[in-house]
């Protein structure tokens, strides 16, 4: 199945045996678009205790580029410490994500975004794309950021 966004609401995209394919409108949106909503409502509030709820214990935090914070970073612990160490918490360090647009289904959520990041030497303003993996629970597992020009994210964040 296949989640498409349409005028008025959400279309499900479902493909034959014989490879054809059949629309289904499906009035309203998916409950994950809501917790994805939530979920930048949070970080952009700054809650690590809140937001450290939508995260399952075992998440698996993927950061864009080749900089010194590329890579993954697994569990609470090594998430909210690279949250710290680029400046999420401080007030020194503006980090804005403004979310355009959700697409989600049962297991996952694709939020399109634009960043706008300063600090008194450096500002980061691009879009981007951002994929969250959920477990049955609708915990996040997974988070992958995929920039416009990741150069500029690693001269940002170093």
């Amino acid at each position: 199945m296949i989640l498409a966004r349409i005028v008025g609401g959400v279309a499900c995209i479902h493909w034959t045996a014989a490879g054809r394919r059949r629309v289904e409108r499906v009035n309203g949106e998916h409950p994950n678009v809501a917790r994805c909503r939530r979920a930048y409502e949070l970080f952009g509030s700054r809650d690590a205790d809140a937001l450290r709820h939508l995260l399952a214990e075992d998440i698996v935090w993927n950061v864009p580029g080749r900089g010194k914070f590329a890579g993954p970073k697994r569990g609470h612990d090594e998430v909210f410490a690279f949250l710290q160490e680029v400046g999420w918490e401080q007030r020194e360090t503006t980090i804005d994500i403004d979310l355009r647009d959700i697409v989600a289904d049962d297991a996952h959520m694709v939020a399109i975004v634009h960043y706008h990041h300063e600090r008194a030497d450096a500002v980061f303003n691009q879009d981007g794309v951002e994929v969250f993996s959920l477990d049955r629970d609708g915990k996040i597992t997974a988070f992958w950021a995929f920039v416009h020009d990741s150069a500029a994210f690693d001269e940002f964040f170093g």
